[in-house]
């Protein structure tokens, strides 16, 4: 019965997000069915519909399969599961900048193998000369340490006559702000930071590094190039990390032509941010739902702010409710409280768990006037 809730909290997501839109078909052929000689032309079955503008429409293979990537796997080294799954999102948000989800198709990465990334990310040595991270020197804090810690690629396409074109690719770079290392062989784990400053600086230098290798690759000499570069978190860090550097290499040029540095922030409510009109209102929204059932074991919130300005807001409940009739009856109460104290104009989701698993959801985007909501049986 656990199991079943968290398939069913899955497809529940996915009809939240489609709430308005079609439902997704197995696509159709879009060009004559034979294949193309054109390596750019790799693909061509697309599905037709999408869960919102904010989604992709997947490009999928001749067969009408979906890719995953080539170096899939890679990510699962950064420091915790909410850097993994930001690094992600936030790299496609920044990407709809360039390549709008109204005009290209999406498919994971297919250029980078997962042995090249694998290389990119390690030392340079002797036996790794394709290593973006510094040789091994020094100790204590004359330590080069490790700055690069991930490369996520994302592929883009664009509908011909003749099928889907190969039109883009985007490269997000996730960096340590934390490196950690062993004392020594099978010894405790140390930790070594890095000022914001320095991962900017590295970043832009790797991006021009990776940019002018891919420059090499076949049917890469001219293909748009956009690179975000990604702060990411310590272990213990609850909010995640953030881009913090975008830039983009158009025209076959070998390096970023130009660098916008990004101003975004995530709080964890009630940790931080009280001081704040949002944290107030979280604090608030808080103190009723901590007050309307005393099964509740904690309430926490993350904020994502862009140029200071609050853009969404996740929080999690974490109860030891029993029935079935107590949990109808707490999540009509959060509808109310939530649309009483909590900011409107943001994206609002609200996750109730117990120990086991989801036990209900509400979502609010700003367009919105009142919350979805719904509980699990």
């Amino acid at each position: 019965m656990k199991k079943n809730k968290s398939f069913a909290f899955l497809a529940l997501l996915v009809f939240v997000l489609s709430a308005c839109s079609p439902v997704l078909d197995d696509g159709g052929d879009v060009s004559n069915g034979e294949g193309t000689e054109n390596s750019s032309n790799t693909s061509n079955v697309v599905t037709r519909n999408q869960l919102g503008t904010d989604y992709y429409r997947p490009a999928l293979d001749e067969d009408g399969r979906y890719l995953t990537s080539n170096n899939r796997g890679i990510t699962l080294n950064l420091n915790s599961g909410i850097n993994i799954s930001l690094f992600e999102k936030d790299l496609m948000r920044l990407s709809q900048e360039v390549f709008p989800t109204d005009e290209y198709y999406m498919q994971e990465g297919q250029k980078l193998s997962s042995g090249l990334v694998s290389d990119w990310i390690g030392r340079e040595s002797e036996d790794n000369p394709e290593g973006l991270n510094p040789p091994e020197s020094g100790e204590g804090d004359d330590r080069a340490p490790n700055y690069l810690n991930s490369i996520l690629e994302f592929d883009f396409f664009t509908e011909t006559d003749d099928g889907l074109q190969f039109s883009g690719i985007s490269i997000g770079l996730a960096m340590n702000s934390v490196d950690y290392y062993p004392a020594y062989q099978y010894g405790p784990t140390l930790e070594q930071e890095i000022s914001s400053e320095d991962v900017l600086a590295e970043g832009q230098k790797m991006a021009d590094e990776i940019v002018r290798r891919m420059r090499g690759m076949e049917g890469l000499e001219d293909i748009p190039i956009f690179v975000g570069i990604y702060e990411q978190a310590a272990q213990d860090d609850l909010g995640g990390g953030v881009y913090v550097a975008e830039g983009q290499s158009t025209n076959g040029a070998d390096s970023i032509q130009s660098w916008d540095t990004l101003n975004e922030e995530r709080l964890i409510f009630p940790l931080e941010g009280s001081d704040s009109a949002e944290g107030n209102a979280f604090a608030n929204f808080q103190s009723e739902v901590e007050s309307f059932f005393p099964n509740i074991s904690g309430v926490t919130g993350r904020a994502h702010y862009v140029d200071d300005q609050l853009q969404d807001l996740t929080i999690e409940i974490m109860t030891q409710f029993y029935g079935e009739a107590e949990m109808v009856s707490f999540t009509q109460y959060l509808k109310q409280s939530a649309t009483t104290y909590l900011p409107g104009e943001i994206d609002v989701e609200i996750i109730v768990e117990s120990p086991d698993t989801v036990e209900a959801f509400l979502k609010r985007e700003r367009t919105d006037s009142e919350y979805f909501s719904y509980v699990f049986d």
